[in-house]
């Protein structure tokens, strides 16, 4: 058997400190986990290999596109605070994360004016309260596991500080019935949907429909509400800004 004494460093590997634990010779010579090759006070600063944290946006170099996350733009600075400046073209801000090994990416794609004049300014995309779709990236060994995964905590960490819509994460709004704007909207609209669809078809005793279509329906309509939203209410808003500030 090796000696033990061996495979235990002698001082931290981060700051040098030479470590105050006794080493035994006794215990067997087994590799050691990263986090016992330094001192405790490097230790306490080292991120958890299991949670996603802020990293430098050098590390995002290499990194591609994904998938996509729906979520409230403000919320992602008022988590991550302001991010990186992005190209001034195709990106306006961008988040770089670090999990152990593995490199995350958030960021707009082709969103505002600095690509397009038609669209709304980066001011106005990042102050905005509804939910929009961001871009995610990786690069290797990450897989779309991994991806998956980001995406989940992006969406806990920006709802947690806010009440969230019961049925899609959003923010909801405070009136008290756990929904978001775009829910509720979703479910007026479908009740004049149907109603339209009862009037041609008086003879129907019942409205039965299976539950698996339904909430496909409602996905998709609540999809379809919040795109109508960007496209279409956005850019009247920013037009408004644009003359305000005129």
């Amino acid at each position: 058997m090796a000696n033990a004494n061996d495979s235990i460093p002698s001082a931290c590997e981060k700051c040098g400190r030479d470590f105050s634990r006794r080493p035994s010779l006794l215990v067997s010579a087994e590799p050691r986990a990263e986090s016992e090759s330094v001192c405790d006070e490097c230790r306490k600063s080292l991120p958890a290999k299991s949670s996603f944290v802020l990293t430098d946006s050098a590390e995002a170099a290499e990194t591609e596109f994904f998938d996509e996350v729906q979520v409230v733009p403000a919320s992602i600075i008022r988590r991550f605070g302001p991010g990186s400046d992005g190209d001034g073209y195709k990106v306006s801000r961008h988040w770089t994360f670090r999990r152990g090994d593995l490199i995350f990416t958030l960021y707009d794609w082709k969103s505002t004016n600095l690509y397009d004049t038609g669209m709304w300014s980066p001011r106005s995309l990042w102050k905005c309260e509804l939910p929009f779709d961001l871009h995610v990236g990786s690069k290797d060994p990450a897989t779309g596991e991994e991806v998956a995964k980001f995406i989940d905590f992006l969406k806990r960490e920006t709802s947690s500080s806010e009440k969230s819509c019961r049925h899609c994460r959003r923010s909801a709004v405070p009136d008290g019935n756990g929904n978001c704007r775009i829910c509720n909207l979703e479910v007026e609209a479908s009740e004049a949907f149907w109603a339209v669809i009862v009037r041609h078809f008086p003879e129907a005793k019942s409205g039965d429909l299976s539950p698996d279509r339904t909430i496909r329906q409602i996905l998709v309509n609540v999809d379809a509400i919040a795109e109508w939203i960007c496209n279409n209410v956005m850019p009247q808003q920013q037009k408004k800004e644009n003359e305000n500030e005129a």
